[in-house]
């Protein structure tokens, strides 16, 4: 047994789109009765064309909505690229592209796949396909920001005094955003190693620390003199004379 839903399409091509009553049927087609069938009736939904065309337009993929704080969509690949739909011919000359239906970005920080289906007016159809596989890349926003930053020595030896042409230098520091606002400009010093460096004036190139995903983009000055000198020890007192 079956149901058969009896649809009379208007001669002016009218787009079918309504709830139509549900008739039990016998395996030849006759009509059941007195049978219930449940639900008793069923939306049917049936495009008419008079002037039957089909064009081939890319997929514009809708992602909704913003990235969390510090983050930014990097890319969307959509695949296939492009689909084939068909409708009146008046309808698709104003066709340009094909949108999908939204796809929300939420709180994703990495990557979002999804199927989804097309946004398309009720006399256009897809063919072949109604889905396209979208995938939306979410990245860490990066930017760069500068920061003078102290010069600290290190591996200072006992007997030797040491001078430098300047006491902080000024540096830039690219990476995300987020990193770098976590990064205290009052604290942001340099080391600076004088380990292993004798009597004499010195060169040496600052060299920042820094964590993982962060870059040194410029400093200035780009190398530090450090003068070295030995510390001259005190002559002994003389003495008192006796009388």
């Amino acid at each position: 047994m079956a149901a058969r839903a009896d649809v009379t399409i208007d001669p002016s091509g009218l787009l079918v789109d309504r709830d139509v009553t549900l008739i039990p049927v016998d395996i030849v087609g006759n009509a059941l009765r007195p049978i219930q069938v449940t639900p008793a009736s069923a939306h049917v939904k049936i495009s008419v064309f008079t002037n039957l065309r089909t064009k081939t337009l890319s997929v514009h993929p809708n992602v909704t909505g913003t990235p969390p704080s510090g983050y930014v969509v990097d890319t969307v690949v959509v695949e296939p690229a492009a689909v084939t739909v068909e409708a009146n011919g008046d309808q698709l000359a104003i066709l340009t592209r094909v949108d999908t239906k939204e796809i929300p970005i939420g709180a994703i920080t990495g990557t979002l796949e999804t199927d989804v289906g097309f946004a398309l007016p009720a006399d256009v159809l897809p063919v072949g396909t109604d889905k396209v596989h979208v995938v939306v890349t979410i990245k860490p926003e990066t930017g760069t920001k500068p920061f003078v930053a102290a010069l600290v020595m290190t591996g200072r030896q006992s007997g030797l005094e040491y001078t430098l042409s300047t006491g902080q230098i000024q540096v830039a520091i690219g990476g995300p955003l987020a990193d770098l606002d976590r990064l205290d400009p009052a604290a942001f010093i340099v080391n600076l190693d004088v380990g292993g460096l004798g009597p004499g004036v010195h060169e040496l190139v600052p060299a920042p620390n820094l964590q993982a995903g962060l870059r040194l983009l410029t400093i200035d000055p780009p190398k530090v003199t450090v003068t070295v000198r030995t510390i001259a020890s005190e002559a002994p007192s003389p003495s008192p004379s006796g009388p």
